[in-house]
């Protein structure tokens, strides 16, 4: 069975196997840690999106901008700390060295949603201006 998937790839599409590479490593392989990222950084900007859509009127009330701010960082950053502590990510530091650690690179991803809300809500806006202005014909 195996020489006749070691036959499939002899195939090659534009000078390389149409299946696999012998040098490169597997999936399984592979370091799970943009797998861990990724997961994170996509969780980070969902929660802080449905926090903000869902607390906002709640959060309305309070009146003082630092507590705001500070309802809206802390769900997506503890969410974020949960993944990454969950996951694979440096086990083998001490407990709070790698606390530290876990708690930097979620802020970091938590500042990478920010930016990333930021990118997306500029690009819609500009996006309903030019389909308010017909595409920027006269």
């Amino acid at each position: 069975m195996k020489a006749m998937f070691k036959w499939f790839g002899h195939f090659h599409s534009l000078g390389h196997p149409a299946f696999f590479n012998p040098d490169e490593p597997t999936a399984d392989a592979q370091s799970p840690v943009p797998r861990v990222m990724t997961i994170a950084f996509v969780s980070c900007l969902s929660a802080l999106v449905l926090v903000y859509w869902l607390a906002r009127p709640v959060v309305a009330r309070l009146g003082v901008w630092w507590a705001e701010v500070l309802v809206y960082a802390i769900i997506p950053v503890a969410l974020t700390f949960a993944i990454l502590h969950r996951s694979c990510w440096h086990q083998e530091m001490a407990g709070r060295a790698r606390a530290g650690s876990l708690l930097l690179i979620s802020c970091a991803i938590f500042g990478g949603a920010l930016l990333a809300v930021g990118v997306l809500l500029s690009a819609a806006w500009f996006c309903s201006i030019a389909i308010r202005t017909g595409m920027g014909g006269r």
